[in-house]
This record gives C-alpha cells, structure tokens and sequence, in this order.
C-alpha cells in the first residue's frame, strides 16, 4: 500500500495561484520530497491549485512519484525542468515518460515546467507551472519571459512552508517511528552534546556506526547538518 504525504495548505498558496495566474500559466503545483523516500513506495507532498486535484491523486494512486523522470532529474540536481523538452531529448526513460504522456491525454495538461529548490542534502522542494494550451510557441514565451519570477515566487512559498517547521516534521517522523531503542539513545546524546563514548551499554564505535547510518538516511547530510534537522523539529519531543 501506497503512503502518501497529507497536509494543510497555508493561505500563501493561495498567493501563489494567484501570482502564477497572472503570468498567464493555468495551474500550479508545490511538491516536497525527502531524498531518502525515492523508490520507498512513498509520495512526496503535493500543494495543488483546484484545477490540479483530478491529476494530483491519479498521481498519488498510481505512484507515479516513484516513476516520475520530474524527481529523478531534481535528485540529480537539476533547477529547471521543462517536461516535454527532456522528452524531446531523449533523457526519459520509455516507463518515466508514461507520466507525462498521461496527463497530456487524459487531463489536457500540455506543457509544464519545475523549478527545484534545493534543501540541504535531505529533501528537495519544487514549484511545476503548467499550461493547458497545446501552442509550444506561448508555452516557451511565457517560460523564457518569466522564468526570474517563476524562481522567486517558488523559494518564496518554500521559505514559508520551511519556516512553519511543519513538513520538516512531516518527513523525518517516518524516519524516527522505525529507530529503535539504541538508535534513539545516540540521537539523544548527539543533540545534547554529549560524546558518543558516554551513551550508556553501547560502545563508542557501535555508537558511531549508528551515527552514520542515521546521516545516510538523512540524505548523506554530516553531522552538523543533522543537529540542525533535528533541532529544527524540536526532536526531543519525538524520542
């Protein structure tokens, strides 16, 4: 069974639509997603304008956010996706463009474009603007004219839904409900500042080692990097 990623809303996605509107896109998409959860049969969350929602749970149903070239790309570091355009170029996959192909045909999404906002080494964020006209012509215009605005109006969503710490929260729980006893002891000691060799009945060096499969699940982030995750979250109310 598929897991997927519900939440609220905040009022300024509604100044998102609005904004992408008026450059003239028709639809508007916000999605983040932890690295550690690609090919996990979990979804990333996804904010949509109204006009999105049909699309967006066929989405979710049918995990296409494990399949998606879209997430593949912006793992690999990619800022700016057009979709079509990487279709067009032969970097998809037969499976990955399936996605694409369906919801041009199904649900007359035409043309869309994301831009990536990276998040530390954890997660990265994306706003995906689409247009239901089938004209490349005004698609590209109105990419190439707006494409500064389009990257300002996504980090400035990001930053919100950031700072309300409320997604950070969303995505390292699953991670905490499968630590186990130990696991959650170093977590403890690390965000205290206590050393590794004082964690009581483990080791300093199974300490260690458990230390570093946490920051792999985090995203390969170092050590430093996880105290600030953690903290962000107020972690101790978790353990």
């Amino acid at each position: 069974m598929l897991e997927s990623q519900k939440t609220t809303i905040l009022p300024e996605f509604n100044k998102l639509v609005k904004q992408i509107k008026h450059l003239g896109f028709d639809g508007v998409l916000y999605s983040f997603y932890p690295m550690y959860m690609y090919n996990k049969k979990i979804q990333p969350v996804l904010h949509n304008c109204e006009n999105f929602t049909p699309f967006v749970n066929h989405y979710l149903e049918n995990d296409y956010g494990n399949q998606d070239f879209v997430v593949r790309l912006a793992l690999q570091g990619q800022r700016e996706i057009d979709w079509w355009q990487e279709i067009d170029s032969g970097n998809t996959s037969d499976e990955e463009k399936k996605v694409t192909e369906y919801s041009k045909n199904n649900f007359n999404i035409h043309h869309g474009l994301t831009i990536v906002i990276p998040f530390y080494k954890f997660a990265v964020a994306a706003v995906s603007v689409v247009s239901m006209s089938d004209d490349t012509d005004i698609f590209q215009n109105m990419k190439n004219t707006h494409l500064s605005t389009l990257h300002e109006c996504a980090n400035e969503y990001h930053e919100n839904i950031i700072d309300s710490n409320k997604m950070l929260q969303l995505f390292i729980s699953p991670i905490l409900e499968k630590l186990n006893s130990k696991a959650k002891q170093v977590l403890k000691h690390l965000i205290n500042g206590q050393p590794m060799k004082d964690i009581p009945n483990i080791s300093q060096k199974y300490a260690e080692k458990i230390l570093f499969g946490l920051r792999d699940d985090f995203g390969g982030v170092t050590t430093n990097e996880l105290i600030h995750m953690l903290g962000l979250i107020n972690l101790q109310k978790h353990l």
